[in-house]
């Protein structure tokens, strides 16, 4: 009982503080509350909080490229996001005419939210950067967490499957296929790619797999719609088709479950250490010389920051979610 004691003294403090609702509809409160620790104190002389090395080492890196005044539109670093635009017209057609015959196979493997999702507009403004930006400048790559100086938070499995309806229950992304059958598909997706290299463009983008498939009551045609949704929305690949998403798409399609929370919260992860890692060089002139700016390409649904963001912090929400 008193290692459990001692242990909860070591990763929390008891004291009294004004607290408020997180609705912020009444008035703060004076009572004892819990706070993670370290805690940062108005006190300075009476903070005695151990932290252990690894935690030590982990908040040095979090909090080394805070600036005293927050102002990235003036970084010479520039953020490029393969995936956050409003969704092609010829793209809601096509999710609109499959639906009704798909809908019922797209809910059994539990992909049906995030493909309607697809005909949201999530507005990427200056000011969504910004927002970006500003809690990337709070992750800690070592803990995978955002550490603010009130505790750790970070995005979940739970949030990826909340607010983008991805599935966490199913089998790996990188699963293999072995079924002949499923490979004799894999083999016409690839034919299917190369007639649309052979586009106007000269390469296998979004608008010329839509071409080639959509509306062509081909046998692969919702195979061909799964993959164009895979390489766009859930791993993209610029405005190029991905070969690496076949064996998912045809999977899916034929009823089997694939767990695509863990991987998209992965490379959400991967894309928050690399822009952590772009702001520290930016603020410490490690990675750039003068009038350069450095460009930072994520290659995750980045967008998804930002509406967890919205959903944490209320008070950050754009006036019309309030």
């Amino acid at each position: 009982m008193m290692d459990e004691e001692a242990a909860l003294q070591r990763i929390m403090v008891v004291r009294e503080a004004f607290m408020v609702s997180p609705a912020g509809d009444s008035k703060p409160t004076l009572r004892n509350a819990r706070f993670l620790n370290p805690v940062i104190s108005s006190d300075a002389k009476s903070t005695h909080h151990h932290v252990s090395d690894s935690n030590s080492k982990a908040l040095s890196s979090s909090f080394s490229a805070v600036p005293p005044v927050f102002e990235p539109n003036n970084w010479p670093m520039k953020i490029e996001t393969l995936w956050w635009r409003s969704p092609p017209k010829k793209w809601v057609h096509w999710l609109d005419t499959l639906s009704p015959k798909y809908a019922s196979m797209w809910k059994k493997v539990g992909i049906l939210d995030a493909l309607m999702s697809t005909k949201c507009n999530i507005l990427k403004t200056n000011s969504s950067m910004e927002l970006c930006v500003g809690v990337a400048e709070k992750w800690c790559p070592e803990t995978n967490t955002f550490v603010f100086p009130w505790g750790e938070a970070t995005i979940t499995l739970e949030d990826l499957m909340v607010l983008g309806g991805y599935p966490v229950i199913g089998g790996p992304v990188f699963t293999v296929l072995k079924d002949e059958e499923m490979k004799h598909f894999e083999e016409k997706l690839i034919s299917g790619r190369r007639e649309a290299g052979r586009s106007k463009q000269k390469k296998a983008s979004m608008s010329a797999w839509m071409d080639v498939f959509m509306d062509s009551g081909k046998e692969i045609e919702h195979e061909a719609f799964l993959v164009a949704w895979l390489s766009t929305f859930i791993f993209p690949n610029g405005e190029l088709i991905s070969k690496s998403v076949y064996p998912i798409a045809i999977q899916l399609a034929r009823g089997v479950s694939i767990a695509l929370a863990p991987a998209v919260l992965a490379n959400i992860y991967r894309d928050l250490d690399l822009l952590k890692k772009a702001i520290v060089g930016v603020k410490e002139n490690k990675v750039v010389e003068k009038d350069v700016k450095l460009q930072v390409t994520l290659r995750s649904p980045f967008h998804l920051v930002q509406v967890w963001v919205w959903e944490r912090f209320k008070n950050l929400q754009p006036p019309n979610r309030r």
